[in-house]
């Protein structure tokens, strides 16, 4: 069997960006917090070197905010919060991920009406 090349949910930048933008919407959180719920979206393999690297182009967007908060035990956090650019920004990625389920959807049930001419070739 051979697998196409598309990743959904997986490591790809652009997936993480609107993970995190959904969870900071939710609520603020730090790093960790946000590697540890991004596997709620199927995220399992982000590394922290990605989730950093995505937190920092969020800021320098304007997106986001963050700040150091200190902690009851242990060294101080840094949170980061969604600003109303960011609101914004979450707002259109809703639009464009529902338009392209919808695409998806199209193409999953023209692929399915192939049936076996898909696996013949």
């Amino acid at each position: 069997m051979v697998k196409a090349a598309i990743t959904i949910g997986g490591a790809s930048a652009g997936w993480v960006r609107a993970c995190v933008l959904l969870l900071l919407a939710e609520a603020p959180a730090h790093g960790y917090e946000l590697l540890t719920d991004l596997e709620g979206f199927g995220a399992h393999c982000v590394d922290t070197g990605t989730l950093y690297r995505v937190l920092r182009r969020t800021e320098l967007d304007g997106f986001t905010t963050s700040c150091w908060q200190p902690a009851t035990s242990g060294p101080a956090r840094r949170i980061y919060s969604l600003t109303t650019l960011g609101k914004e920004a979450l707002e259109d990625l809703v639009i464009d991920l529902d338009r392209t389920q919808e695409l998806t959807g199209l193409y999953v049930a023209r692929a399915r009406r192939m049936g076996a001419s898909l696996a013949n070739g």
